[in-house]
Formats: C-alpha cells, sequence, structure tokens
C-alpha cells in the first residue's frame, strides 16, 4: 500500500459477508471501496482490474456495466477461485490493491488458487 493502510472484504458466491479486515486510520470510504470491489468482482466473476483497463481504453467514457449495474471499475477485487471452483470473492482497498489480493490468496490457497494472467507481464515470449 501507498500510505500503509489498507482494508479488505471477502465475500461468497452468494454475496454475503464472509470476513472483514482493515487497518487503524482507515477511512470510510476505503473500507466501502474494498466491499464495492469483492461485489464487482462475484457479479462480473472476473478481476475488476479488466473494467478499469476497459474505462481507461473506452473514449466514450463509462461503460454500461458501470452505470446499469453499479460496477465499481477499479483494480482490487479478484474472483476466488480454488481447485476449479469459484468459492467467492476478494476486494482490498488502500493501494497496490489487486498484487496484495494476489498474495494473500497465494499465501491462503497455494497452488489450489487460479489467479489472473497478465499476458503483457510475459514479455512477449512465446513457448516453443
Amino acid at each position: 500500500s501507498k500510505n500503509g493502510i489498507m482494508s479488505m472484504y471477502v465475500l461468497d458466491t452468494a454475496g454475503e459477508f464472509v470476513h472483514m479486515e482493515r487497518m487503524d486510520g482507515i477511512l470510510p470510504n476505503d473500507l466501502h471501496t474494498a466491499l464495492l470491489k469483492a461485489q464487482t468482482s462475484l457479479r462480473s466473476r472476473q478481476p475488476t482490474s479488466i473494467g478499469a483497463a476497459q474505462l481507461k481504453n473506452n473514449p466514450a467514457g463509462l461503460l454500461r456495466n458501470t452505470t446499469f449495474f453499479n460496477f465499481f471499475e477499479d483494480s482490487g477485487g479478484i474472483p476466488i477461485v480454488v481447485d476449479g471452483q469459484m468459492i467467492g470473492a476478494l476486494g482490498v482497498s488502500g493501494g497496490g490493491d489487486e498484487n496484495c489480493a494476489i498474495q494473500g490468496l497465494k499465501a491462503a490457497f497455494g497452488e489450489h488458487v487460479t489467479l489472473p494472467v497478465y499476458p503483457a507481464a510475459a514479455g512477449g515470449v512465446e513457448a516453443h
């Protein structure tokens, strides 16, 4: 986190509350943002960074999903997929959000968790 202060929400597949963590000094808006990210990731079944990237590349402005479905299009929400089964969603707010979510899922589930793939990060190297 940029400022060292973070919040996190975990929801099950029905969208019900499972767990929440917040550090001292977190702003109420950041806490709510973590929940919105988890809800958006759960409903879209994809990382919220995808919506954030689409917004950056969309000269027309906001996506329909943002307005009509109340999606929160900002990085930090990812589905929790363990052994090929989606079991919920995680939302992190406070800075460095998606990377923190990924590291937390790695720590909790190890090789059993399916994580987002970032093709650009592979450096364009093709398997032969």
